[in-house]
């Protein structure tokens, strides 16, 4: 599935190309095109970052399971997904994107937190599996990285349960290729650009445990193969799609008419 504007000839990846396209007297916020625009967006969104790899290309949704709960461990509660989508590819091959959604939240809690946080339960004698899930999740993960070192103390055990949720996901589903997708979202509620921060977060999540580098920022979304864990028999990858939802961004970015116009009114101010 790939998704076009007015012809077949021109792809349309993401919700911010659509938006730019959408002609400046159709973009009042509330109106049926930017409405539109917002309402499809997630579509969008996964399907351009997939297509930006030949391998996902084609990719054809079936499928979506909102608030997803995967059971990684035999420790009680289970990982929710914000949204797991199902596919298949021209071939037959079986694809599951599981979504993390971000409208100006942070990813919660480093490993070091969540690590303390468990231990502080357990000193209180409240029943909790936490330091197990976390030993273990770290066990698997991180293999080749001292649980004290700085780089793994300040990765986000989020990052790491997505990790675990996806892997089940692709397994329940018997997918040969499984994303793990951050959709970031950006409202007039909460317009605070988290990018850098995020980005930053997520870049320590692959170097320690995947011993590789993020992707050039310079296509939107983007889609990229990581090394599988050797517990996983699918692909896995690592998608990035960010959906700017307020209101000033479809505002043109001088509000007056020529440069000659605004000469002319600034003239008979002065006058």
């Amino acid at each position: 599935m790939r998704t076009f504007w007015k012809t077949t000839d021109v792809p349309l990846v993401s919700h911010a190309e659509w938006r730019e396209r959408i002609e400046k007297k159709n973009r009042q916020q509330g109106t049926s095109a930017p409405t539109l625009a917002a309402a499809w967006a997630g579509p969008v969104e996964v399907i351009g970052a997939l297509g930006r790899l030949p391998q996902l290309a084609g990719f054809v949704l079936e499928q979506i399971v909102v608030e997803r709960e995967s059971h990684f461990d035999a420790y009680g509660g289970p990982r929710n997904h914000d949204l797991v989508a199902r596919g298949r590819l021209a071939d037959g091959d079986r694809v599951v994107v599981c979504i993390e959604a971000k409208a100006g939240e942070e990813f919660g809690q480093t490993v070091e937190q969540y690590g303390r946080a468990a231990q502080g339960k357990r000193d209180r004698d409240e029943r909790t599996k936490a330091p197990e899930r976390l030993r273990e999740l770290l066990s698997k993960y991180v293999p080749h990285h001292d649980p004290t070192d700085e780089r793994v103390r300040l990765m986000r055990y989020q990052l790491l349960s997505a990790l675990a949720g996806t892997e089940v996901e692709a397994a329940v589903a018997e997918a040969a290729h499984a994303v793990l997708m951050v959709h970031e979202l950006r409202t007039d509620q909460r317009p605070e650009d988290k990018t850098a921060t995020h980005l930053a977060d997520l870049g320590r999540f692959v170097t320690t445990v995947f011993d590789c580098e993020l992707p050039s920022m310079d296509a939107m979304p983007w889609c990229f193969e990581l090394p599988a864990p050797a517990s996983m028999t699918a692909r896995l990858y690592l998608a990035w799609a960010v959906t700017d939802l307020r209101a000033t961004t479809l505002q043109p970015k001088w509000t007056g008419s020529s440069s000659r116009e605004r000469v002319r009114r600034a003239d008979v101010g002065r006058g």
